[in-house]
């Protein structure tokens, strides 16, 4: 068991101090729905947590020696209690999502927008050679980040463009990824309707 055991937690302890390193050195990112930071999604604590259930599971299994102390009991309850309370989770989300899968996956999940503007920013760079392309999305950063990713130039504060545009060099090119509920606070962009 010690082969699993100090391997996984020396995993867990240096995923601990990277995520907590990457939750002081960074700001906390605002989103138009949400905030956002590196430990606030939990696939980043996939491994420790499932690491920490089998270690549990393990101990209370393998090592039958807590039966003989009143407060081991009590911790043995405590967590099976949380275990069983964590896995009947598990099931109904997972379940619930299984059975509206579409409804999640074009709500929640913004994989048709990305593949879209992959496809978008690929085509416009391919007919278009040699122009700079600015990528600007208001409350999901993705968009700028695979501008820069790809040697264009993406803008985070794309509500400051209302102000005014960028002075460019070259011929330029502007990608504004805006969902709907953010349409009124660009207006600037936008004819009125009459």
């Amino acid at each position: 068991m010690g082969w699993f055991l100090f391997p996984g937690l020396f995993i867990s302890l240096a995923i601990c101090t990277e995520l907590a390193y990457l939750f002081l050195a960074f700001e906390i990112q605002k989103r138009l729905d949400n905030l956002w930071n590196y430990v606030y999604e939990g696939r980043y604590f996939a491994f420790t947590n499932v690491y920490l259930q089998l270690a549990f599971t393990g101990w209370v299994f393998l090592y039958p020696t807590w039966k003989k102390s009143f407060w081991q009991k009590i911790i043995v309850l405590a967590f099976s209690a949380l275990l069983f309370i964590e896995i009947t989770h598990n099931i109904y989300f997972n379940t619930k999502v299984a059975l509206s899968f579409n409804h999640y996956k074009s709500t929640n999940y913004k994989q048709q927008d990305y593949a879209y503007f992959n496809r978008l920013i690929d085509s416009v760079m391919k007919e278009n050679p040699g122009v700079e392309i600015l990528a600007a999305a208001d409350s999901d950063h993705f968009h700028p980040y695979m501008a820069t990713y790809l040697n264009q130039k993406g803008i985070f504060d794309g509500i400051n463009l209302n102000k005014g545009l960028p002075q460019v060099k070259k011929k330029t090119i502007l990608l504004m990824m805006l969902y709907e509920k953010e349409l009124t606070d660009y207006q600037y962009f936008f004819p009125t309707k009459t």
